[in-house]
C-alpha cells in the first residue's frame, strides 16, 4: 500500500528528519493567519464593537461619527 500524502507537508524524498504523522504540520511549519490566536481573540471582540458603534451612529447621530462636537469633551472629571 502506498503511505498517504497531504498536501500541507511537502517532503523531499528519502530525508525525513521529524517524524509526523500523515496529515499533520510540525510545529515549526505551522504558520497562522490574522496575527494567531491574539489576532483571532482581537478580531472577535474588537469587530463587535465597531459595529455597535456604526450602528449607534447611524440611528443617533444621523450617519455621522458620533465624537464629541464643540465645546465637549471625553473627560469625565
Amino acid at each position: 500500500m502506498s503511505e498517504e500524502t497531504s498536501p500541507l507537508i511537502e517532503r523531499a524524498e528519502g530525508s525525513q528528519t521529524e517524524q509526523t504523522r500523515p496529515g499533520y504540520v510540525p510545529k515549526d511549519q505551522i504558520e497562522f493567519e490574522f496575527g494567531g490566536p491574539a489576532g483571532a481573540l482581537g478580531m472577535m471582540i474588537g469587530f463587535p464593537l465597531l459595529m455597535y458603534y456604526m450602528w449607534i451612529s447611524a440611528q443617533f447621530y444621523d450617519g455621522k461619527p458620533a465624537w464629541p462636537s464643540g465645546g465637549q469633551s471625553c473627560n469625565t472629571n
